[in-house]
This record gives structure tokens, sequence and C-alpha cells, in this order.
């Protein structure tokens, strides 16, 4: 078998959540929840067990908004106005309340992100001073008062307890937290969010980077290296490493779509054969610097699925990296699977990709590693520290979520609301 690869799922969305700074971090990982504090006051003095309506909810924060700033108001416009400092007060408190009026705007839309716009299988994201987990939403928003607990055991001092106790909440399925370091820079400023809600679906690409090597969106397949190594780094050794990206994509399109009798990959590879059916369709978005990352996209050929194309993309990325030393053993268990692979996607699709026998597979490949072995690609993974761009389980495995439920050759993209068994596969290039 080739490595399955995810498909993205049209209509999930990603969030963040964060409360107070970081400040419940371990709880929401401990009692696996997300939580905002937003309408504790109203579900404490009227007691609900339900959330209210979206009116209600306004209602209550407009007339909280104006509670709170008319006492200051009031007293302050009842001094005597030929005082200056009086003016400049009574400016400062109007100045206040119309801020308070863009705060209740700003309180309302995340209340009814919480509880309408979030979905069940969406992502969620949240993060503390050093260290960020992605989840999944196991749950609708629901109302519990109940206060959790966190110990904080720091070494020879007493243990500190953390308290949650922000009533509105949702289950998540949190996978293990990694360090902020490895985040992309892109990624960066977007986690920055000054709001306890907000969405993160323009970065869904960067946030994909951090849990899955190679993912498919539509026709565009998504990968990324992460450049590890700290200070400054060989020039060479970069650009070998995107000229061996760039082969390695075209000769994905040769073992996929035959189009030349006396076909000469080495003069592919060298030469890219513009103006030929090898159109150049690979993009690259560099963050240079090291540590840093190459995040890359290609658009497939016309009649390939793209699931089967992200697979033969992804075992030629591991096989040139690491099956350079390999033997022909290894070499042709490669060319039997992909083989394999486009004779079954050729016939129970009917696509247009003609894959080539077994014979030819094996040439194409033993010139692909003997070529890739020429260019000392293989060396790339020291002289670079060259890393995947994922976290290994960033993501849980849940039987429940058509989300990370990850499709073979014959199955179509799951779709939000179908329901699927058994735990996601995730695709791990071994470097060593």
């Amino acid at each position: 078998m080739l490595p399955k690869v995810f498909v993205y799922p049209e209509g999930q969305r990603i969030w963040l959540v964060r409360a107070s700074g970081g400040k419940h971090f371990q709880n929401f990982l401990k009692h696996g929840v997300v939580a905002i504090a937003h309408i504790d006051k109203l579900i404490k003095k009227h007691a609900l067990k339900e959330i209210p309506s979206r009116d209600i909810l306004r209602r209550y924060l407009e007339a909280e908004s104006d509670n709170f700033f008319e006492s200051p108001l009031t007293v302050l416009k009842t001094l005597d106005d030929a005082k200056d400092e009086a003016d400049s007060d009574i400016e400062l408190a109007e100045e206040e309340y119309f801020e308070s009026k863009m705060s209740l705007a700003n309180r309302e839309a995340q209340v009814n992100k919480f509880v309408q716009e979030m979905r069940l299988g969406d992502l969620v994201v949240t993060l503390c001073k050093s260290d960020i987990v992605i989840g999944q939403f196991t749950s609708d928003s629901y109302i519990d008062e109940t206060v959790l607990s966190n110990t904080v055991y720091r070494g020879a001092k007493e243990p500190k307890i953390e308290y949650l106790d922000s009533k509105l909440r949702r289950n998540v399925a949190w996978g293990k937290p990694f360090s902020r370091e490895l985040i992309s820079a892109g990624l960066k400023k977007p986690l920055l969010a000054r709001n306890t809600v907000s969405s993160l679906d323009e970065n869904w690409d960067k946030i994909y980077s951090l849990i899955y090597p190679v993912f498919v969106r539509r026709d565009i397949v998504y990968f990324s290296n992460r450049v590890a190594k700290s200070g400054p780094v060989s020039t060479r050794s970069m650009c070998r490493l995107l000229d061996f990206v760039v082969c390695t994509q075209l000769a994905t399109d040769a073992l996929l779509k035959q189009t030349f009798p006396e076909f000469d990959l080495a003069k592919l590879l060298e030469e890219s054969l513009h103006g030929t059916d090898f159109q150049e369709r690979l993009t690259s978005q560099a963050e240079v610097m090291s540590p840093g990352y190459f995040h890359h996209a290609v658009r497939v050929l016309d009649g390939v699925r793209p699931e089967v194309y992200a697979r033969i993309l992804a075992s030629l990325l591991a096989f040139g990296l690491t099956g350079c030393q390999g033997g022909s053993d290894a070499l042709n268990s490669l060319s039997e699977k992909i083989v394999s692979t486009l004779q079954q996607d050729d016939m129970s699709q009917e696509r247009t990709a003609k894959p080539a026998d077994k014979d030819k597979t094996d040439k194409m490949l033993d010139e692909y590693k003997q070529i890739m072995e020429k260019k000392g690609v293989s060396g790339l993974t020291s002289s670079l520290d060259l890393k995947l761009a994922n976290v290994d389980s960033a993501l849980p495995s849940l039987s429940f979520s058509p989300q990370i439920n990850i499709p073979g050759p014959s199955d179509s993209s799951p779709q939000l609301g179908e329901q699927h068994s058994g735990a996601v596969e995730q695709f791990r290039l071994d470097l060593e």
C-alpha cells in the first residue's frame, strides 16, 4: 500500500479559543473542554440550564454594558460644567462609554461564534506562553457550572491549584501539545489575536501542515519541509532541496502520464521540457529563516485523482530522501505498489491517466534513484536537519469524525455529517 493522504473536508472551520492569556490551557487539556466566561453573570443570576436565545443574549449584554457605565457618566455630567477638569472627565467617560458599545458588539459576536457558528468536527486551537495544541469539537455548546481544577506541581514549591469556572463550554478531543517554536512564521501573527474566540479559517493550510505531511484540497496537493538547523545554512543545500521537490513533482507526472514513446526522465528533470504536456504547476512559499519552512502546492494533472497523485508524490519524496541507499528489493516493492494503485484507480474511476506497466515503472524509478543520488539528495536531511512540517499526533484519532477518516483509493472525499468508523492514519515519512 502507498501512503494514504488526508482530504480536506469542505465546510470544516478552524477556531482559536484562548482564555485569560492561556491561564486555563492545562484545564482545557485535562478536562477535554474549551470554555468562555462572557455570559457567566447571566447564567448565575437566572440559574440557566440551557443556552438562551440570541435575542435574550443581546438584551442581556446591552443591559450589562449600560448599567456598568451609566453611573459614572451620570455623576460626571452633574458636575460644574465650568470646570476644565470636569469637562475632560466627562469627555473621557463618553469615550469609554462608546468603547463599551464596541465591546458589546465584540462580546456578542464572540458568544455567537461559540454557540452558533462552531460545529461538531471543526478544529480548535488553544495555546499558552510556551505550547500550542490542536483539537476537534466533540459536542455542541452547553452550560456547566462545575468548577474544574488542575494541580500544577512546581518542584520544591507548594503545588498550585488552578480553577476553571467559565460556564459556557464545548467538549474537545485534544491532540498532544507541542512547542510554539514549531509554528511557521505565517501563523504566528494570527495566533496573537486578542479576542477570546476568533477564526483561523484563512490560515487553514498552515494549521494542516502541523497535522499532516501531505494533504489535498480540491485539485491541489500541499506538502511542507521544515529546515530545523539553526543559524546559517548552505545556500547550495537550500537550492538542492527546491530542485529535489521540482524533480519529484515532474517524476510523479511522468509515472502518471507517459506521453513520449522514447521517454527520457533525465532530460525531463534537467530541462523541464518546457512547451510539452509537463507544465510547471508547482509553487512554493519560503520562510527564509533557519529554522524555517518551505510550503509547497502543486495542481494535479488533468484526469488524475488528487489523492492518487498525492500518494505517489509522497512516496517519491520519501524514496528520494531515504531510499537512494536502498537495494533493488525496495525499488521493486515501490514499483509494484505504484502500478497496482494506478491500475486499480484507472479501472474503477475510468480516468485518463495511463499507468505504466511494471517494467517501465521499474526502469523509471531506477533512473530517478540514480539521478537523485547524483544530485546528493540524501545528504539534505543532515545538512539542513530536514524535518517534516507536521507534528506527530498533533490531532487525536477519533472514530466519530468524518473529517479525519482518510479515504482509500476507491473512496470518495468524506463530507460533513457522514459517519465513519475507524481511526485516522497519519502517514509518516521516515527521514532517519
